[in-house]
């Protein structure tokens, strides 16, 4: 079972935020809240930058009806974003 552990966020001097930062069995995952219909480039901006400073293992942008791939980054449903953590942090 995966280790979680380091639950942090993050905001820079230029304002650059990502909501949640988590290390996996010691590799970061990003992960962005964004509870919309719809999910346009410019809500990626903040998490593509924390991407390529953080080499994180992929980042993921939780929203209200959205799942699919943008490249590195996984859009999924509100949720089954808690339906997963919530697995995770049961034991």
């Amino acid at each position: 079972m995966p280790e979680i552990k380091n639950i942090s966020y993050s905001r820079d001097k230029q304002k650059h935020e990502v909501d949640i930062i988590l290390e996996i069995n010691g590799r970061t995952v990003l992960i962005e809240v964004k509870y919309q219909n719809h999910i346009y480039d410019y809500n990626l901006k903040n998490l593509l930058y924390f991407m390529d400073v953080h080499d994180p293992v992929f980042g993921v942008v939780v929203t209200k009806n959205l799942f699919e791939q943008r490249g590195g980054i996984s859009c999924i449903l509100a949720w089954m974003f808690l339906l997963i953590f919530s697995n995770q942090t049961a034991d």
